[in-house]
C-alpha cells in the first residue's frame, strides 16, 4: 500500500444543492431519520452526496 492510498479515507460528505463539504447532522447525532444541514447554502434534508465527481458537477451546475 502506498502512502497516498493510506491517506485516502471514505469520500467526503457533500451538499446535494451546492456541493459544499460544510455539512453536518442537523440534530447533532446520526439516527435513522437523520437530516443533514449545509452551513453554506442552508440545505436541510436526508439526502447527501458522497464523491468528488458528482460534487464538482453540482458546483458547475449551480454556478451557472
Amino acid at each position: 500500500m502506498t502512502s497516498k492510498s493510506r491517506e485516502r479515507k471514505s469520500p467526503a460528505l457533500r451538499c446535494p444543492r451546492c456541493g459544499s463539504e460544510n455539512v453536518s447532522w442537523a440534530s447533532g447525532l446520526p439516527q435513522l431519520w437523520s437530516v443533514y444541514e449545509c452551513g453554506d447554502c442552508g440545505y436541510r434534508g436526508p439526502l447527501i452526496v458522497e464523491g468528488e465527481k458528482l460534487a464538482k458537477a453540482i458546483k458547475r451546475r449551480s454556478a451557472g
